[in-house]
């Protein structure tokens, strides 16, 4: 879509030390007052000289990895990844209920119980936790820390109890089965590109960042004498992802807007009278009556245009 518009020694120590450290916040919120070496009068409150920086990420390009680079925003439920590319950007969203496996998958999956009842899976856990606690006795006892004939220390030398059948199958009980648990999902990309070509792009004074304070991501650069700002955060309450997109100069932003995902079933979609692109889908081993997705993106302009654009 097409958009055109106008972002812890004993005690006692313990104790002098915690009086010491109280003693010292305390003072550092009195003023002080008195006189310099030269006799001009001093009056200095250490609390109100000391301005606590911002908390915050930056870097000054683009991210090209999504592990170490890109920086994160969310809410708890819907979380995104901003790469903060100039000409072509890309937040990779997740949200907390896309998975596979389960009962959309398989209609007799029952959440990874096994066949054991309560009281055989209570039984097992006690003999487990007897088994661990016997051997660390019986190390603590008779192989505790020491240096052998060839002054080696020997500090790990613990029985394996994987090797005793009987705790074992007591351990065995006590996992549940994998099959159609399933995996957490990504949900797909938004893209917002520009419609020049990359090579006429030329951009300065860039600067990417997250204030962790207030939970918003930004994006700030300088092109062709246009000053371009972008704000980037996940409310909670509304449970939206929202970006904003500004210029100094009025009719300066054009861009495309678009989804893409690695799910495989999906179907994506452009309403331009709505000023909408939706993507619709499931995990690709989920049943027609199992989990689906939808996904959509709405522009609100001040001003400018909203048209649909061929799909690139």
């Amino acid at each position: 879509m097409k958009v055109r518009e106008n972002k812890t020694i004993q005690r006692y120590g313990k104790r002098m030390v915690s009086c010491f450290l109280l003693g010292a916040l305390a003072l550092s919120n009195i003023p002080f007052s008195g006189n310099t070496k030269g006799g001009r009068p001093l009056n200095i409150s250490y609390a109100k000289s000391r301005q606590t920086p911002p908390l915050q990420l930056q870097y000054d390009e683009p991210a090209k990895d999504w592990e170490s680079q890109a920086l994160p925003i969310g809410n708890g439920k819907i979380g995104a990844m901003v790469f903060g590319d100039v000409e072509n950007e890309k937040i990779q969203v997740n949200e907390e209920t896309l998975w596979s496996g389960g009962p959309g998958a398989n209609a007799s999956y029952t959440g990874g119980d096994n066949s054991h009842s309560n009281e055989e899976v209570h039984t097992a856990l006690q003999n487990v936790r007897k088994s661990i606690q016997d051997m660390v006795n019986e190390f603590s006892k008779n192989k505790a820390a020491h240096f052998d004939d060839n002054g080696k220390l020997i500090t790990q030398n613990y029985t394996d109890l994987l090797s005793d059948s009987t705790f074992t199958k007591n351990l065995n009980m006590l996992k549940g089965e994998k099959n159609n648990f399933g995996s957490y999902q990504t949900l797909g990309n938004i893209r917002i590109t520009d419609r020049t070509p990359a090579s006429s792009t030329e951009y300065s004074d860039y600067v990417r960042k997250t204030d962790l304070n207030n939970s918003i991501g930004s994006v700030h650069y300088v092109s062709n004498g246009v000053t371009y700002d972008r704000e980037y955060f996940i409310s909670n309450p509304a449970n939206v992802l929202v970006i904003k997109l500004t210029a100094n100069q009025p009719g300066a932003i054009t861009k495309d807007f678009s989804l893409e995902s690695e799910q495989r079933k999906k179907e994506i979609s452009v309403n331009e009278e709505q000023a909408t692109v939706t993507m619709t889908g499931q995990p690709s081993d989920q049943k027609d009556n199992g989990l689906k997705f939808a996904q959509q993106i709405k522009i609100l302009t001040d001003g400018g245009t909203v048209q649909k654009s061929q799909c690139h």
